[in-house]
């Protein structure tokens, strides 16, 4: 039993007056059996009443001052643990109440104004009403509190704004130094962590539903055989239900042709090598059936052992799929071998005609001319002013004929010969096509300006040279009266594309012949306003064409126009 600070006290002062007693009567009577002489006995008293004296002031000293010493240590530990618990009480995460026996709340922690959305004072002016929610449990529980002096569980509290949470609660009676009961009642939110509960529950639920539906196998590495599989894979493997499969190794599911390299792929996945699903597997089913199948696996220990868990999907109608496409695609490719030699036959053959055509075109035209030429070097001065003009008219058509005889063929021969797709340099490409055409150009005061920075091209010269050519020349013949012609070679980047730009101050295109002008043997003037055959800008649009590009023309009347060639970078 443990005696009070009074107690221990009294028992000190009467254990004193004892041996102070004893002190007094004892040394008295062996002084005088020592000393007999009356004077010397009482000096000796006297010394040995002053040695008392002062014995007694330094024990009570002594033990005033251990006494000094245990109160102000004991002092400064109640301060340290009421500072400690101060902390522990403004820092918490939880909820912290006390409460007197009257259920009276007299102190709320921050964390407790925070849960509830209330400050301390309306806290205590509420009371314990603050933790009168609406969960029918309450009651009962705080009946129990009172009945054992602790409590703890779930329930649901309100807050200030009227949202409910779900809590943890713990209460513990205590006394305080001077003796009086209180109660703690410690709240945490659980919140998140119900949440948390959904999720895994709801995760749960969906992965139960997942094997209700997808084929799955787990092998235990150990025994090699199947420890568990859902409905869907025994569907898979042919059984009416889990129990044929559960038990059986996996040389009994996995084709022979499969079976060593599958379990090789275990061995490893199991020594935590990744990346070797998925894969694509023969299974067998319980007759013996062979079936298609795409296999996802994942090391997952079961019952406390290593295991793989396997995902088994039934490819059976792709793989049925695939050969269909692989039998279409190889008929396709028997069908794009005879189009090609029929296409490769018909190009021959419209190559011959066209040299025929040639051939037989121009022999009367050749006629023509030689017999124009007879009439016009003997009989021309024999002839009248009307009969000259027919003359003339015949010798110019002659000479357009041949023209468009030519225009043709080599519109015909476009692409035909092999292209060759290589880097060109515009500015090589450009330059001698105005140096073939500066002698015109001179006579007309006409100028065309390549700017700095042209960049290389992928394509085939030849028909690089076609397309520029028909384009100045266009930009040449379309020109406003007794204004020479100037025309720009410019340039513009669009990713790995260039955009040549060849803009002139000629007469202009109508907007509504910007696609017309490309078709064949369209022409937008007479012969008498501006000669030509009507096949130039279609052999630029056909060889920009072959060269994976693009042509498009801007332009208004009256103002010129700018041609676009679009083009593979260099």
């Amino acid at each position: 039993m443990k005696l009070s600070a009074i107690q221990v006290d009294l028992r000190v002062a009467l254990l004193y007056a004892i041996f102070g007693g004893l002190w007094i009567l004892l040394s008295d009577r062996l002084l005088a059996a020592l000393i007999p002489d009356v004077a010397t006995l009482s000096a000796a008293q006297t010394y040995k009443g002053w040695v008392f004296v002062l014995a007694s002031a330094f024990l009570i000293f002594f033990l005033l001052r251990r006494d000094l010493i245990l109160r102000q240590t004991a002092k400064n530990n109640w301060r340290e643990s009421r500072d400690h618990y101060r902390q522990l009480f403004e820092n918490s995460i939880d909820a912290v109440l006390l409460t007197a026996p009257d259920g009276s709340i007299y102190a709320a922690n921050p964390a407790a104004c925070r849960m509830f959305g209330r400050s301390e004072e309306e806290i205590k002016q509420i009371g314990r009403g603050v933790l009168d929610a609406s969960d029918p449990r309450l009651a009962p529980a705080l009946e129990e509190r009172a009945r054992t002096g602790s409590f703890h569980g779930e329930l649901t509290f309100l807050r200030g704004d009227g949202s409910k949470f779900p809590g943890e609660i713990s209460t513990q009676i205590f006394k305080t130094k001077d003796g009086f009961e209180r109660t703690s009642i410690i709240i945490r939110d659980v919140t998140e962590r119900k949440r948390a509960e959904e999720a895994l529950r709801e995760s749960e639920a969906r992965y139960r539903n997942l094997l209700e539906v997808a084929p799955v196998g787990i092998v235990v590495h150990s025994e090699g055989k199947i420890v568990f599989t859902n409905p869907a894979g025994a569907r898979l493997l042919g059984a009416n239900s889990e129990e044929q499969i559960i038990g059986k190794p996996i040389t009994e599911i996995i084709h022979p042709e499969c079976l060593e390299a599958a379990q090789a792929r275990i061995q490893r996945m199991l020594a935590g090598e990744q990346g070797l699903y998925p894969v694509e597997d023969i299974y067998l089913r319980l007759d013996g059936t062979p079936v298609n199948v795409e296999v996802m696996a994942t090391a997952l220990p079961y019952d406390g052992k290593p295991a793989v868990q396997v995902i088994v999907t039934d490819i059976t109608e792709r793989r049925r799929a695939e050969e269909e496409i692989r039998k279409l695609n190889a008929e396709l490719e028997r069908r794009v071998v005879e189009r090609t030699a029929q296409l490769q036959a018909a190009n021959k053959e419209l190559e011959a005609f066209s040299y025929s055509v040639s051939h037989d075109l121009r022999a009367p035209l050749r006629a023509i001319n030689g017999f124009t030429s007879i009439l016009a070097r003997r009989y021309s001065a024999n002839l009248d002013e009307e009969g000259q003009h027919y003359l003339d008219n015949v010798i110019r058509a002659s000479v357009r004929m041949g023209q468009l005889i030519d225009d043709l063929l080599q519109y015909s021969r476009l692409g035909r010969s092999g292209l060759r797709h290589e880097s060109v340099s515009l500015v090589i490409v450009l330059s001698e096509i105005v140096k073939d055409m500066q002698g015109y150009l001179d006579e007309l005061h006409g100028i065309i300006k390549i700017s700095e920075g042209l960049p290389s091209v992928v394509g085939d010269i030849t028909l690089l040279n076609q397309i520029f050519t028909n384009l100045l020349e266009n930009a040449i013949t379309y020109r406003k009266p007794d204004i020479p012609p100037q025309v720009e070679i410019s340039h513009q980047r669009e990713g790995e594309y260039v955009i040549v730009r060849v803009s002139d101050n000629g007469i202009g295109i109508p907007s509504e012949y910007y696609e017309k002008i490309f078709n064949i043997f369209q022409r937008l003037h007479s012969e008498e306003e501006f000669p030509g055959t009507g096949i130039g800008l279609s052999t630029v649009k056909k060889a920009v064409e072959l060269l994976g590009g693009e042509v498009w023309v801007e332009s208004q009347v009256g103002e010129g126009s700018t041609f676009y060639v679009k083009l593979l970078g260099g």
